[in-house]
Order: C-alpha cells, then sequence, then structure tokens
C-alpha cells in the first residue's frame, strides 16, 4: 500500500545518511543497495540513487567491491529513474566515476535527448553541462558529439534562462581559447561540486 511505499523510500534515504557518517555501515548498506538494483522495486530506484550520491560525495571509506557492483546497474536502472533529484544524482555518479561505467557517455547521451524533449530544471541543465563538459574532457573523441548536442539543445531552446545559455556559452569560449588551461582549472573547480555543495568526496579503498 502507499504507506508501506512511502515508508520504504524513506528509509532508503535514512540509509543513505547513515552511509554518509559511519564507516564501519557502509559497505553493508551498498550491499543492500545492490540487492535493491536486483529486484523489481523500482519505486525504490529514486531514492537509492539519491542515497549512493550521498554516500559517495561523502569522506566515507568505501570497499572498491562494492563501489563496482552498485555502479553496474546503472544502466538497467537510467529508464526508471524519474525525479528531477535522482536524475541530477544519476548524472553527478556517471561523470564522477566516468572510468568506471563503461556505458557512462551513452548515458549522459540519454540524459541531453531527455533534456531535448522536455522541460528540465535549471539545477539538472547546469548539472548535465557541467558533467557533459567534464567527461569530454576525459573523453575528448568519445564526448564531442554529445557535447556539441548538448550545446545545441541549450542555445537554441526558447526562453531558456540566462544563466545555462551563459554557462555554456562561457565553456565553449574558454575552451576555444585554451582548451589546456580550461581543463586544468574547470577539473578542480568539479571535483569539488556535488549536489548540495557541502560533501567531500568518498575515500575508495
Amino acid at each position: 500500500n502507499e504507506v508501506s511505499v512511502s515508508l520504504a523510500q524513506e528509509s532508503v534515504l535514512i540509509m543513505g545518511e547513515l552511509g554518509k557518517r559511519f564507516d564501519t555501515r557502509v559497505n553493508a548498506i551498498l550491499k543492500k543497495f545492490s540487492s535493491i538494483f536486483n529486484d523489481t522495486k523500482t519505486y525504490l530506484y529514486d531514492y537509492a540513487i539519491i542515497s549512493l550520491k550521498t554516500i559517495f560525495a561523502s569522506g566515507v571509506k568505501i570497499d572498491s567491491a562494492e563501489l563496482t557492483e552498485c555502479l553496474s546497474h546503472l544502466e538497467n536502472m537510467v529508464d526508471y529513474v524519474k525525479s528531477d533529484r535522482a536524475q541530477i544524482s544519476f548524472i553527478w555518479l556517471l561523470s564522477h566515476f566516468h572510468n568506471k561505467i563503461d556505458s557512462s557517455s551513452y548515458l549522459l547521451e540519454k540524459f541531453v535527448y531527455e533534456l531535448e524533449a522536455g522541460e528540465k530544471s535549471e539545477e539538472f541543465k547546469l548539472q548535465l553541462i557541467n558533467s557533459v563538459v567534464y567527461s569530454f574532457l576525459k573523453k575528448p573523441k568519445e564526448m564531442l558529439p554529445i557535447l556539441h548536442k548538448l550545446f545545441s539543445v541549450v542555445l537554441s531552446a526558447e526562453n531558456e534562462s540566462h544563466v545555462v545559455t551563459s554557462k555554456v556559452r562561457l565553456y565553449w569560449t574558454a575552451m576555444q581559447e585554451d582548451i589546456n588551461t580550461f581543463e586544468r582549472t574547470f577539473c578542480e573547480f568539479f571535483e569539488t561540486l556535488n549536489v548540495d555543495n557541502t560533501e567531500d568526496e568518498a575515500t575508495i579503498e
């Protein structure tokens, strides 16, 4: 029933907060998330993705095997992650762990086409722009068409916010002027970015 679903969703968010604060519990919590991702309870996916981001952006120590196991489920989950906050967290995970997710470029591209197809929040757009640019700097050949598509979608959209279009124009100009300087400064900036801008990244063991 609706009460049971709501309680389960809230419990998943609480697990994320616990995992962020307690090194001794975090790997057991990640195992629980992996079991959720293997389950058909898709109504928990949004909440589990938000909690994963909460944990991975914190300073707790995480077993690399548990990290890899959780990330391995993302491709199968992408179509079930619906809320704005969960999608923002999902995009954050794709870029920060691009080297551990073989399909990260493909999955980022799906969000670019989703942006083109419908309205998204300004926060979603800014996270997507930052994540695509970061991934492009790490995998330029693979990400260049996706970067061009994203910038084209943003700049051609009617009534797009000045904040979003200015960000795209700023990045594009900076990359054209000196890509090496841009890469150094942008990556330093991006790697400290989180959804709530209050956490440090986790330590992976």
